[in-house]
C-alpha cells in the first residue's frame, strides 16, 4: 500500500493521472484501508481489508463515486466497515449478499449479464446462452416472483404447459435447467431448498408368479392332459386312462 496522507475534498478534486498511468489510489491516513481510486473518467471511494484477522488475501469493497458520495460520508462508511472487520465479519461478502437479495426476483437473476448467467460463464458452460433463453421463455409467467417464493407446483405448471404444446423435448430441457437453477439458488442463500429436485422413481411392481398348480398339465405328446381346461383337444391315444388288466384264462 502506498504512503497514506489525509484525504481532503480539494485533494481529491485536483487529483489527476499522469499520461503513463491507468489508475492511482490515494490512501487516507485517518482510516486505515480507506482510499479513493483515480481513474481516467471517475474517482471512486474504496475500503481495503484482510478478513479473518489478516490471515487471508486482501479484499476491497466499493463505497461510491466522488462527488456523488462526499468524502465525509465515505469515511463514515469506511469506519463502519473497519469495525465490522474487527468483529470478524467480511464486509465485501455482506455487501454482495445484500445486493443479491435485493435482486432476487426471478427476472433479476435471469436477466442478461445477471447473477445466474455470470455463474454459468464462470463455470465455462458452453451452452449458457441457450440455457438462459430456455429459462426465460419457459418461466416467463414467474418472472415477478422472488425465487424463494416459487413453489414446485409453479415449476410443474410451466413445464406441463410446454408439454401440452407437443414440445416434449423442450419440456425435458426446462425441467433439467430449472433443477440446476434451483440448486444454485440454494447455494447462494436465495432459497431454503431445491423445490424442483428430482423425485425418486418408484420401481414397478413385479407381477406375481402363478402357482405351478394353476399351470395346465401336459401329456407326453405335448397336448393338454385330460382334466385340463382344454380337455376337448386332449390326445385320446396317450392321455386316456389305461385299460384295466385282465386275467388270461388257464
Amino acid at each position: 500500500m502506498a504512503k497514506a496522507g489525509k484525504l481532503t475534498e480539494t485533494r481529491i478534486a485536483k487529483a489527476e493521472l499522469r499520461p503513463d498511468q491507468k489508475q492511482e489510489i490515494l490512501w487516507d491516513s485517518e482510516v486505515r484501508g480507506f482510499g479513493v481510486r483515480i481513474l481516467p473518467r471517475s474517482k471512486v471511494f474504496w475500503f481495503q481489508y484482510r478478513p479473518g484477522g489478516g490471515r487471508r488475501s486482501s479484499r476491497m469493497v466499493r463505497i461510491g463515486a466522488f462527488p456523488g458520495v462526499s468524502l465525509a460520508a465515505a469515511r463514515r462508511i469506511a469506519k463502519r466497515h473497519a469495525g465490522a472487520v474487527a468483529d470478524g465479519k467480511d464486509p465485501a461478502a455482506e455487501v454482495a449478499k445484500t445486493k443479491l437479495r435485493a435482486g432476487s426476483s426471478l427476472k433479476a437473476l435471469l436477466a442478461e449479464d445477471g447473477a445466474y448467467e455470470e455463474s454459468l460463464k464462470l463455470r465455462r458452460i458452453v451452452n449458457a446462452n441457450k440455457i438462459m433463453r430456455r429459462l426465460n421463455r419457459g418461466l416467463a409467467k414467474l418472472m415477478g416472483k422472488d425465487v424463494a417464493q416459487i413453489t414446485r407446483q409453479d415449476f410443474v405448471a410451466a413445464i406441463t404447459a410446454i408439454e401440452a404444446q407437443g414440445k416434449a423435448g423442450a419440456a425435458a430441457e426446462l425441467r433439467k435447467h430449472t433443477r440446476t437453477f434451483c440448486e444454485w439458488a440454494v447455494h447462494q442463500g436465495l432459497a431454503p431448498a431445491n423445490v424442483n429436485a428430482a423425485a425418486p422413481r418408484s420401481s414397478p411392481a413385479r407381477p406375481a408368479r402363478r402357482a405351478r398348480s394353476a399351470m395346465p398339465r401336459s401329456s407326453p405328446c405335448g397336448l393338454p392332459a385330460k382334466g385340463a381346461e382344454s380337455s376337448a383337444t386332449s390326445c385320446a391315444s396317450c392321455c386316456s386312462p389305461a385299460p384295466a388288466a385282465t386275467r388270461s384264462p388257464r
